[in-house]
């Protein structure tokens, strides 16, 4: 199986802009049902952030209404191609110790996320 078989489409994967709060971040993931809110400037794709970052800022005491996204998001990317192997892939995010990829396709453009939560 290939990363694009098994991926979330763009079009599928929730996403806000890095100014937005915490707050509304948990309030969209609880909204659409998600693990995670993809944080994207225009077409610039700059982080991740989870629900364990929410409750991270949460237990910190951050205020949620005022913390923007952009400083709790996980700003560290990783990018896999269509065409690699899911076993490839998996590889990879035990490696990393991570739980979300980006995957491109042939032209380097995203093209959707993998998510092993």
């Amino acid at each position: 199986m290939k990363a694009n078989e098994f991926m979330i489409p763009c079009d599928k994967i929730a996403t806000m802009p890095p100014d937005a709060s915490v707050e509304d971040v948990g309030s969209a993931i609880i909204a659409k049902g998600v693990g995670s809110i993809l944080i994207v400037d225009g077409k610039t794709y700059k982080g991740l952030i989870t629900k364990t970052d929410i409750i991270e800022a949460y237990v910190a005491g951050l205020p949620s209404d005022k913390t923007k996204a952009s400083s709790v998001m996980a700003k560290n990317l990783f990018y896999v191609k269509e065409t690699d192997d899911l076993e490839a892939v998996a590889k990879i995010m035990v490696e990393k110790k991570i739980h979300h990829v980006l995957v491109k396709d042939e032209f380097g453009c995203v093209s959707g996320l993998i998510s092993a939560m």
